[in-house]
This record gives C-alpha cells, sequence and structure tokens, in this order.
C-alpha cells in the first residue's frame, strides 16, 4: 500500500509536464483512500497482534486518524491535544500555499516576460 503510493508519486515526479498534471490532480483525488487505508491497516496489525495485558506504544503524527478505528477495548493515553497541533498547521499551510502560488507566478513572469502578477 505505501510501496504503491511511493511509486505513484516517483512516476509522477519522472513524467513530462502534462501527465505529470493529471498525475497530480489523480493523487489529490485519492489521496484521502491513501490515508484511509493506512489508518486501517494500522489499526488493525495493532488489534490482531496486541496480546491481552499487552502495552503498545504507537508514536504517530497528528492527521493519522487510526484510534477510531481501533476495537474499544484498548485504552488509548493522547499526549498532545490532536485538534490544536491539527489547526496550528492550517494557516501555516495555507502561507506555503500562498508563498508558493506566489512563486509559481513570478516564475511565469519571468519566462513569459509578462508585466503584471497579482502578488500578496
Amino acid at each position: 500500500m505505501v510501496k504503491d503510493e511511493y511509486n505513484g508519486l516517483q512516476y509522477t515526479l519522472k513524467a513530462s509536464p502534462s501527465v505529470k498534471k493529471l498525475m497530480q490532480l489523480r493523487y489529490k483525488l485519492s489521496n484521502s483512500t491513501f490515508l484511509f487505508k493506512r489508518d486501517q491497516f494500522i489499526a488493525t496489525t495493532i488489534d490482531t497482534t496486541l496480546g491481552e495485558n499487552e502495552t503498545e506504544i504507537l508514536f504517530i503524527g497528528a492527521y493519522y486518524k487510526v484510534m477510531k478505528r481501533l476495537l474499544k477495548n484498548i485504552t488509548v493515553i493522547v499526549l498532545k491535544n490532536i485538534f490544536k497541533i491539527r489547526n496550528t498547521k492550517k494557516p501555516f499551510n495555507s502561507i506555503l500555499k500562498q508563498a508558493s502560488d506566489n512563486m509559481n507566478c513570478l516564475n511565469n513572469k519571468w519566462l513569459k516576460n509578462e508585466s503584471s502578477c497579482p502578488v500578496n
């Protein structure tokens, strides 16, 4: 599953610009499916391998949604507020996207010798 996602990303990086755009769109559309399968795989692995009276430690990022897929008899202790982490990262992501959009616009302006670019 992870290998499939990796191979798809590697193919996208090596593709021609027109194919790359299509592959990026495909990845964006199928990304939630990859994430769901990944989280389900992790939860199933924990459910099937964790024995009675055993303890497991799982270090995982805030965007994984494994906990809601675990069996109800598994106790989860969360060390950080997941929702706070997710909400803190959103403004940063929007700043990165805006910076990336501005760089793309400036690159296009330079390549096409255009005189205007709506940089914020």
